[in-house]
Order: C-alpha cells, then structure tokens, then sequence
C-alpha cells in the first residue's frame, strides 16, 4: 500500500508528527514517502529538497520525488490544506490528519460551501489526533472519524529522570511557551514577579529538554488545539505541568495529570493558581503536596505513546485497504462530488451577488413597497380562504 505525506518543509510540532507517521508507515510495511510543498496562489506547489527533514531522528524516510500523483496511493495531509483535499480526491484516496482544530477551524472557513462534500465524499477520510479534534469532527458530522492516529514524544532524556520532587529554593522556577495563549502568559508572569518565568523560545531541542528539567513546573497557556508537545516533553523529564482547562485540555483521557494540575483563565486572576504553582516551593513536595505523588500514570501513557502510535498505523493500514476500493455506487457519487465544483461556485457567486443587491441603495428604497405588496398578497389570501369557509 502505497502513502504520500505532505508536509512544509521546515521544523514543528505538526512537522514531525507528519515526518514520524511516514517512518512509521514505512516500518509497517507500507510503502510511505514525504513530499514537500508549499501553499501559494491558492495551489500546493513542490519544494526541491534533497533530504528528509528529521532524517536524524526517524531513519525510514524517502523523498516523493514524482510530479503527478500517483492513483493507487493515498495522499495525507494535515488539516490546514483541507481546502486541498477535494481536487486531490479525483486522483487518489485522500486522509486529512486533523492536528489541530484551530488550524481546522481555518481551513473549513475558505472551505465555504464545500464542507458538505468534504464531509461525505468516499474517497475522503479523516484521522484524529486527540479527543478534542474526534469531538470536534463528529460534531460536524464528518464520516470515517473512526481512525485515531496520534503521535509520540521523541526527545532525549537523562538516564536518570528526576522524580517530580524539588528541594525548597528561593524562588520558584517555572517554564512556558510565549507562542501559545501569549496574552494570558504575558499578563501572569508581569504580575508575579516571584515568580522566575524562563520562555522556551530561541532553544534547540537539547536546551528546551535542559530547561524542563530545571524547573519546577511547566505552565501551558494556551487553548491546547490539540495533544500539544511540550506538556508531554516536560511529563518525560519529570517536571510537572498545570494545563489550562482549555481544548484538549477539557479531555483529561488525553492527559491523565493529577486533577490538581489543571487551571482556568479565571484562576490566573484570583489566586488560586498561584498559591496552588507556590505551594511546590514549600520544602519536599512529597510530604507537603500529595498530588505530585500521583504523576505516574502520566508518566506512563506519555511512554506508552509510540506502540499505541505503531497499533494505529498498523489498523489504519488495514482499513484504508478496506477503504481503497469503493462500491460502483460510490466511485459514482465520487465523479459527481468531482465534477460539480463549477455548480458550488456558480451557486457562491450567485449569493454573493444577492447579498450585494440587497445591500444596495435601490434595494432598500424599493423596500417599503415590496413589503406592501407582501402584505397586500397576505392579506387577499386570507379573504379568499375566509370566503371559502
């Protein structure tokens, strides 16, 4: 079975999930390759590249060198080029890898009136990243939503991880993402300058590891789009995290933090998570803060992340084989979802050209008449039925 992943060049979070699940295709015996492009003009044009980005970390990857896809392979992408996913699907199977639902909120924006088709096409499948995108998707109501494919936490840790425990220090020391939900991030740590706020920007990957270690917890402040990285990377180096109960942070399944460790915007602002982030100050925290004692299950799911990743390659594998060859009745439902582009535009311009005619000068001139003629007709009908009756 034959997979092209789509991917910007470049490093990120999404990146890599999309660099790992080709190794991981590839490990499972599937034919996988990347195939760098980038968005402009409203197209998804070839990068050249001569290697594999994360080539170091992940060493089954191959570039897809080919300019016209290929029929009998399926091409994957993340849901920011959703909006790609319709003329793709009349050349090949196409999976959308819904990373993050903002990004998805984005894309189903220039979608338009095409969410539809989107939704139901046969030849257009859909993989969740969390339980937040799964929640998302089956609200929308979009079909095949039965295929989980997360990713894992790939970074280098200390042979000896420290145990969630920290000796009393002076001050406490806490690292944060600037990048995600800046406003809030920016507006607590200006107010609580007893508070040694370190942001993981400008670090490569050896620092920002060093950095968790050091402290004494991560703070996320964002609206979590989805299983974001760096709680994961900092529950691997054995520093604790509070969660903001936004997102995917809703979903406490995708986490499994210590109830204690998860904080709401109001929090930030009436004290409770502060006392709650200075009370791992106070002396051994095992004594004096029983909850940090209950991060082990976290612990475990987050190394537990790359076999359920390699079990769900392994089961999407054999339903998109299962998936490949539609009924007739499908593939004919598919050429006419194909065809009918021109029709849903048509149907666009249209509108638009309406919304613009009522918003006109004459348009509203003129309504006061149209009214008055609606009543006049109302009102002829209800004599005419009276009469009958």
């Amino acid at each position: 079975m034959k997979f092209v992943v789509y991917s910007a060049p470049g490093r990120s979070g999404g990146i890599e999930a999309l660099h790992q699940l080709c190794d991981m295709l590839n490990t499972e015996g599937a034919q996988a390759s990347i195939k760098y492009v980038e968005e402009k003009g409203g197209q998804l044009l070839p990068v050249a590249t001569s290697e594999c980005f994360y080539k170091d970390r992940y060493p089954r990857l191959y570039i897809c060198n080919d300019s016209a896809p290929d029929p009998d392979s399926i091409a994957v992408i993340p849901e920011v080029w959703a909006l790609h996913a319709l003329p793709m699907a009349a050349a090949s199977n196409v999976l959308i890898w819904w990373l993050s639902v903002d990004n998805g909120l984005l894309a189903l924006g220039q979608l338009r009136m095409r969410i539809d088709h989107l939704r139901s096409h046969p030849k257009i499948h859909h993989a969740y990243q969390s339980e937040y995108a799964k929640h998302f998707l089956g609200a929308l109501g979009f079909r095949s939503v039965d295929l989980p494919l997360s990713d894992y936490i790939n970074i280098p840790v200390d042979a000896e991880v420290k145990s969630y425990t920290h000796q009393p220090s002076e001050k406490l020391q806490v690292c944060y993402n600037p990048l995600k939900g800046s406003w809030l991030a920016h507006a607590f740590v200006t107010e609580h300058p007893e508070i040694s706020a370190t942001p993981l920007i400008n670090m490569n990957s050896e620092e920002i590891a060093r950095t968790l270690r050091d402290s004494h917890a991560y703070i996320d402040f964002g609206f979590l789009p989805g299983k974001d990285r760096f709680p994961r990377e900092a529950v691997k180096q054995g520093t604790p995290v509070f969660l903001r109960r936004s997102g995917d942070g809703s979903y406490p399944i995708d986490w499994e933090f210590p109830e204690a460790f998860y904080f709401s915007t109001h929090q930030c602002f009436d004290g409770n998570f502060l006392q709650r982030l200075l009370s791992l100050r106070k002396g051994d925290p095992a004594s004096s803060n029983p909850d940090l004692m209950s991060w082990e299950p976290a612990r475990q799911k987050v190394d537990r992340e790359k076999a359920v990743f390699q079990k769900e390659v392994k089961d999407l594998i054999g339903k998109l084989s299962d998936l490949q060859n539609p009924s007739n009745a499908n593939k004919e439902i598919a050429h006419l979802l194909d065809n009918s582009h021109f029709y849903v535009d048509e149907l666009s311009r249209v509108t638009k050209e309406l919304l613009a005619m009522q918003n006109s000068t004459s348009w509203r001139l003129t309504d006061p008449i149209r009214k008055a003629v609606g009543s006049l007709g109302s009102l002829r009908k209800g004599i005419s039925n009276a009469l009958k009756n």
